[in-house]
C-alpha cells in the first residue's frame, strides 16, 4: 500500500479539475475482448506531467449464461490500468460476476489514483467482457428485462479529477 504526504501549503494534492460522464441506458455484450461500455469514457488533458489522476466509478452489471463470467476493465488509452495478479489460467481484471440472480444487478465501484505523466489528452474507459462460456454482460439492467415494477434500470458514471503532484 502506498501512502502519499503532501506537504502544507504546498499546491500538491489541490484538484485541478474535473470530468464526469453518466450512463443511463443499457449495455450488452458477449464479446470474449475487451468493449468500451458505451457512455462510460472519459477524456482529460492534464496540466502537468506530475499530476496524479483520480479516478472513480460507480457501474451496475448482471450477467446470464454460462461457463464464464461477465469481467469489467478499466483503461487509460490502451492500458489496462487495474489489474489482479497473475495466477495460472486465471482472468486478470478488477471484477468479475458469475451467474447472479437473474433479477438483480451488482454494483461495482472501483477507485484508482494513476500517473499518466503525460500533458498530452488521455482517455479513460470502463470495458466489458466475457472470459469463456455462453455468456452475456449488461450495464444498467438485470439479465431478465422484463416490462415490470420487478426488475429496474439503473444508472452507471465514471469520474475523473487531475490533482496537482
Amino acid at each position: 500500500m502506498a501512502l502519499i504526504t503532501l506537504g502544507a501549503n504546498s499546491g500538491k494534492g489541490k484538484v485541478l479539475q474535473v470530468v464526469t460522464a453518466t450512463k443511463t441506458d443499457t449495455f450488452t455484450t458477449s464479446s470474449t475482448s475487451n468493449v468500451t461500455i458505451t457512455g462510460l469514457e472519459v477524456n482529460i488533458t492534464p496540466s502537468s506531467t506530475s499530476s496524479k489522476i483520480f479516478l472513480s466509478a460507480s457501474v451496475n452489471i448482471a450477467e446470464s449464461g454460462s461457463g464464464g463470467d461477465f469481467n469489467l476493465n478499466i483503461f487509460r488509452d490502451s492500458t489496462n490500468i487495474l489489474l489482479g495478479d497473475t495466477a495460472g489460467n486465471r482472468t486478470r481484471t478488477f471484477s468479475d460476476l458469475q451467474s447472479a440472480s437473474t433479477g438483480t444487478t451488482n454494483n461495482v465501484a472501483p477507485v484508482v489514483l494513476d500517473s499518466p505523466s503525460t500533458t498530452s489528452q488521455i482517455t479513460y474507459s470502463i470495458k466489458g467482457m466475457v472470459n469463456a462460456g455462453t455468456v452475456t454482460g449488461y450495464v444498467n439492467r438485470s439479465s431478465v428485462d422484463s416490462n415490470s415494477s420487478d426488475y429496474d434500470r439503473c444508472a452507471s458514471s465514471i469520474t475523473v479529477m487531475e490533482i496537482a503532484g
